[in-house]
């Protein structure tokens, strides 16, 4: 998964086994925990593709 953050002009990634749901919502809770160790947080999120309801629910538990 690949995570661009505009104010802070980085290029996160995080390797995933499969496109499963589970490891998506799991890739992107390392890049967003990532984020928020060094002090940032994410306010508006743009996806490139659909997701699912699951995934959905994972962003929305981070505040987003």
């Amino acid at each position: 998964m690949v995570m661009y953050y505009i104010d802070g002009s980085t290029i996160l990634m995080e390797p995933m086994k499969s496109r499963e749901e589970k490891e998506m919502i799991r890739a992107h809770d390392v890049l967003i925990n990532r984020l928020k160790k060094q002090g940032f947080t994410p306010i508006k999120q743009i996806l490139d593709n659909e997701i699912s309801t699951a995934y959905e629910k994972a962003i929305e538990a981070h505040g987003h």
